[in-house]
């Protein structure tokens, strides 16, 4: 259990992550 909540959160990381960077680059390129 442990362990498929740390890669759960990692992987929630990564799509926040990926998800930001999409922000930031539409917010550029405006």
């Amino acid at each position: 259990m442990k362990k498929s909540a740390r890669s759960f959160k990692t992987l929630l990381g990564l799509l926040i992550s990926m998800a930001g960077l999409l922000v930031i680059a539409s917010w550029l390129w405006e």
